[in-house]
């Protein structure tokens, strides 16, 4: 109630009981109604009262004084009325406020009144009001980046909301989703009294191996939700893949044909070496055998936190048109990509 002291320093006829009008203070939850009452040559005695959608009036009062026989007679704990008294040449003073949390099923239109008793004499003020509430506005779909030790930190922006009180909830799963902890959340408040949140949950990097595994986030802001949802597939950690390295053919030696994958994420490849030969169309998969060497290659983690693996094949060089190929999938259920070709032919090859 000390917001309200300087309201007593305004000049009033000190031989008339009067009532100021009703005014308004919006703060991060709540609304705040008041009220003052100046010169009264007695204790003042304060009664709210306020009309919600449906037509049902509640009456409020700061202490056990009856109310409106009129009304519709309930105690309920989302209102609360303070009333500061003060005394000053024998006459008597009061600010009363009216608080509560705004819901749009109650408070979209409502009609508030206070009124002050005072010697025998009633005096009341009334005030319309409609209750702003602002939905979600979304920033964009749900971010990934990835953490320090190979987390995946999944994030979502609400923006521009009122009242401040909303829910958001994290759960992740392969077709039946079970509940994760918030990692971080963060709320802000704008110029016009909207607020902003960024929640941020951690998962595991392993789990995005299958790239069925989603991560979901729901979010309730009082009778408004939403949800979004991400997967693997959804992020730019996709293998991007550099032409095969052109080696030095010699007949009747080894050739050693490289080909760099790099960006991608989780430590997940599924690497195949395909072959086509001269006069044919079709191509087929190059196995580790006697005839082609297929080495096993340790993949490293780049400063961005993604992956870079280099494939390898050992294959012999002979006489005859050799085309290769790379074709790489990433996980399970996995997206496909192809590398370019590369030609050997014999000079005497016609």
């Amino acid at each position: 109630m000390e917001n309200f002291h300087f309201y007593l320093l305004h000049i009033f006829d000190s031989q008339r009981f009067q009532v100021g009008h009703i005014h308004r203070v919006k703060t991060e939850e709540k609304v705040t109604f008041y009220c003052m009452a100046s010169n009264c040559p007695q204790d003042v005695r304060v009664t709210w009262t306020i009309k919600e959608n449906n037509g049902e009036r509640m009456v409020i009062t700061d202490n056990n004084q009856e109310r409106d026989e009129e009304a519709v007679l309930k105690v309920r704990s989302d209102y609360t009325v303070e009333t500061e008294r003060s005394n000053e040449d024998n006459l008597h003073h009061a600010i009363s406020a009216l608080s509560f949390t705004p819901v749009v099923s109650k408070h979209k239109e409502v009609e508030v009144s206070c009124r002050f008793l005072c010697n025998g004499r009633s005096l009341e003020k009334s005030l319309k009001w409609s209750f702003n509430f602002k939905k979600v506005e979304l920033s964009g779909p749900m971010q990934m980046s990835l953490g320090e030790d190979g987390d995946v930190l999944c994030s979502v922006s609400l923006l521009n909301f009122y009242p401040k009180d909303i829910e958001i909830k994290w759960s992740h799963g392969l077709g039946h989703f079970q509940d994760v902890e918030t990692f971080h959340e963060t709320v802000t408040k704008n110029n016009d009294f909207t607020f902003n949140v960024r929640s941020i949950c951690r998962i595991p990097g392993h789990l995005f191996k299958d790239q069925g595994y989603r991560v979901r986030t729901k979010w309730n802001q009082k009778t408004e939700t939403g949800q979004q949802e991400v997967s693997i597939t959804d992020s730019d950690w996709r293998p991007v893949m550099g032409e095969i390295e052109k080696p030095d053919f010699i007949d009747g030696k080894e050739a050693k044909l490289l080909c760099r994958i790099s960006g991608y994420f989780p430590d997940v490849l599924d690497v195949k070496w395909l072959r086509r030969d001269a006069e044919r169309q079709e191509c087929y998969a190059i196995s580790d055998s006697d005839r082609y060497k297929i080495p096993v290659m340790a993949s490293t983690r780049q400063k961005d936190k993604t992956f870079i693996y280099t494939a390898c094949l050992i294959a012999p060089i002979s006489g005859d048109r050799l085309r290769g190929r790379i074709h790489v999938s990433r996980g399970t259920s996995q997206s496909e990509y192809t590398s370019g070709e590369e030609e050997r032919r014999n000079q005497g090859d016609g």
